[in-house]
């Protein structure tokens, strides 16, 4: 029986021969896959967005500000990439807030916040930075004296800075050091880096390099003195933070009841200030009120920032 079986299916079934083994996987070569189309589909609907990101910011002067922010936080990212997602974030959140309270109210704040607390985020990115920065730069500066004295260049001194310090410095100098490498003057390589990093102490050390390599002159010597110097203004500014942190420890105290106390009566009795949000004498007094925390808010920075 088994014999008769596989004579009929050897009768009706022609092997297939090596031409046609190939032609089978030649067109499986050339038939698309699911999920290639599909990414390709998804790249080109992405790159579309990103260039009418990137042409609505061109047009608004939005680029150039982000780069540079970016930059100075230290993000590898390109500014239609954070616009883009900055705005999904703002629509997704706003679209989830209002859809779950069922209150455009709510939903707007939620915007708000959406909007602002990413840039918050990115302020206090750069402002670590800068702080970190200032904190490493009385050793960067005496690394460089040291290395000039043992007998090694400018070139191998910043190399050496590289090496041995933590970022953001090390990242910082590399970044000097590639544009010098490519043809830019050393002195402007590290003009451009206190520029980025908001460095009026490091600025002073450009200079001075700049100096030494046009009129000479001992540079080891003059970066020791620099770097006493931002030691003991770092010192004097550490001390007038300690004599003012009750001063801003208030400030933010008075920033923060207002909106703590509606925040609270909200919670426990929410009808008691329907008035403020549902008449125009209420909106107008909010407003107001906004207004006036601004302006004290500004006068109360002003009266604990000491400049040094």
């Amino acid at each position: 029986m088994f014999a008769l079986v596989s004579g009929l299916v050897l009768m009706f079934v022609r092997p297939k021969s090596a031409l046609d083994r190939l032609r089978y996987y030649d067109q499986l070569r050339e038939t698309p896959d699911a999920a290639a189309v599909g990414g390709e589909y998804s790249s080109r609907v992405t790159s579309s967005m990103m260039g009418a990101v990137g042409y609505v910011a061109g047009k608004r002067g939005m680029g150039a500000f982000v780069y540079e922010q970016l930059e100075r936080a230290g993000w590898p990212l390109r500014p239609t990439e954070y616009i883009a997602a900055h705005l999904l974030l703002v629509v997704a959140i706003g679209a989830v807030v209002t859809w779950v309270s069922w209150s455009l109210l709510i939903g707007v704040l939620a915007i708000v916040l959406a909007v602002f607390v990413p840039l918050m985020i990115v302020d206090g990115r750069i402002r670590a930075r800068e702080r970190a920065f200032e904190e490493q730069l009385p050793d960067v500066l005496n690394l460089i004296a040291g290395a000039l004295r043992a007998g090694w260049g400018l070139q191998q001194s910043l190399d050496l800075v590289v090496e041995q310090m933590a970022p953001p410095v090390s990242t910082e100098f590399a970044r000097a050091q590639t544009e010098v490498r490519l043809g830019r003057p050393v002195e402007e390589a590290l003009e451009t880096v206190a520029h980025r990093m908001r460095s009026e102490d490091f600025s002073w050390a450009g200079t001075a390099i700049g100096i030494q390599r046009d009129v000479g002159g001992n540079l080891a010597e003059v970066l020791d003195l620099v770097a006493a110097t931002i030691r003991d203004r770092g010192a004097l500014k550490r001390q007038i933070s300690g004599l003012t942190a009750e001063g801003r420890l208030s400030a933010w105290i008075l920033l923060i009841l207002p909106f703590a106390l509606v925040a609270l009566f909200m919670v426990i009795n929410p009808g008691y200030l329907a008035a403020l949000f549902t008449s125009t004498l209420g909106l107008s007094m909010l407003l107001g009120g906004c207004v006036l925390l601004l302006v004290g808010a500004l006068w109360l920075r002003s009266v604990v920032t000491i400049e040094v």
